[in-house]
């Protein structure tokens, strides 16, 4: 239940932005645009650092090295073998995608009947709630193997660009 604070606090908010000058409109759409670059250089440095964090842990387990030291280890790599290291990161999302796209594929088939049971108000039967749950186990199989399989990517592609 809404008292009638909350109804003029409401209204009050929604008549402000509709008796905005032209001018006023035209500025807060600009600082829009000026947030776009802003969270274009945040997602590229969560990426840089990302791929940093990624070389490091390599870096921790193959070489021994100490966290700082991993940390500039995965760096160096980054600035000195940028191209090969994207190409390993680029190699690693698409067969991650790949793989994850082809569960979705086999969990959805698995889960139609019961899902269209339940949106239909029907009683689920024993087979339909079984074939969800071999779907939830296959997508959590599917993605343990997935992680492995992007880490073990990861951790060759380290082995090759440190090696050269």
């Amino acid at each position: 239940p809404t008292t009638e604070w909350d109804e003029e606090a409401l209204l009050a908010v929604a008549t402000t932005g509709i008796d905005l000058p032209e001018g006023t409109r035209v500025a807060l759409a600009l600082m829009v645009l000026c947030l776009i670059p802003l969270f274009l250089l945040i997602a590229l440095s969560a990426l840089a650092l990302g791929v940093v964090e990624t070389l490091a842990m390599r870096a921790c387990v193959l070489e021994d090295a100490g966290a700082l030291a991993a940390m500039r280890r995965g760096w160096l790599l980054l600035r000195k073998r940028s191209v090969p290291v994207a190409g390993l990161w680029l190699t690693a999302l698409v067969l991650g995608a790949a793989g994850g796209f082809v569960a979705g594929l086999i969990a959805t088939e698995l889960t139609r009947p019961a899902v269209t049971a339940l949106v239909l108000g029907e009683p689920l039967a024993a087979v339909l709630a079984m074939r969800l749950v071999v779907a939830y186990i296959l997508l959590l199989a599917a993605g343990g193997a997935l992680t492995a399989l992007q880490s073990a990517i990861w951790t060759r592609g380290y082995q090759a660009l440190s090696a050269e």
